[in-house]
């Protein structure tokens, strides 16, 4: 339950266990979410940007995820989500800071997939946007994610298709 991890983010605090405060603090985020999608109107909480936010000033001061851009993908998604454009384009641009040659190839279409929403919902260039879905395509081929890899030609066909009529993508 969510008062268990608030105990647990108190106790974790206490004893100066920097990787657990982080690991607590992103399963609040994560159980804030699951519990706005069990709704029957589902909406974030906007509070899920400033518990990913401590994660990051965390992250930032004790280095406890150097290689991973997930959560800054996640948090991005959230905040286009939420129409914080802004924060958004700040977590993936800590998500573009964090890229490495450890970088998986999942982390790599979550941030192409990921840009991508973000572009397309601010307004960005439509070109960008497709782009962004066509390399996140290519990734998710590379896992053998079928599905996705669909998914994301199909929103860049869509996104061809309403710019020939002058509309923006869904």
């Amino acid at each position: 339950s969510v008062a268990h991890l608030d105990r647990a983010l108190c106790f974790a605090g206490v004893a100066n266990d920097y990787t657990t405060m982080y690991q607590i603090c992103w399963q609040r985020a994560l159980a804030a979410e699951a519990l706005a999608r069990s709704t029957p109107s589902p909406a974030l909480p906007p509070e899920i940007l400033d518990l990913v936010s401590v994660c990051f000033e965390l992250d930032d001061r004790y280095q406890i995820d150097p290689t991973s851009i997930r959560s800054e993908c996640a948090a991005a998604r959230w905040a286009v989500e939420l129409g914080q454009f802004d924060r958004a384009s700040a977590f993936l641009d800590r998500a573009a800071r964090r890229w490495s040659a450890e970088i998986t190839i999942l982390d790599e279409a979550q941030f192409y997939r990921t840009r991508a929403a973000l572009a397309h919902h601010s307004g960005g260039e439509p070109g960008l946007v497709r782009s962004d879905l066509e390399r996140a395509a290519e990734r998710y081929d590379l896992l053998g994610n079928e599905a996705d890899a669909a998914a994301m030609r199909a929103m860049a066909a869509q996104t061809k298709s309403t710019r020939k009529q002058g509309k923006r993508a869904p």
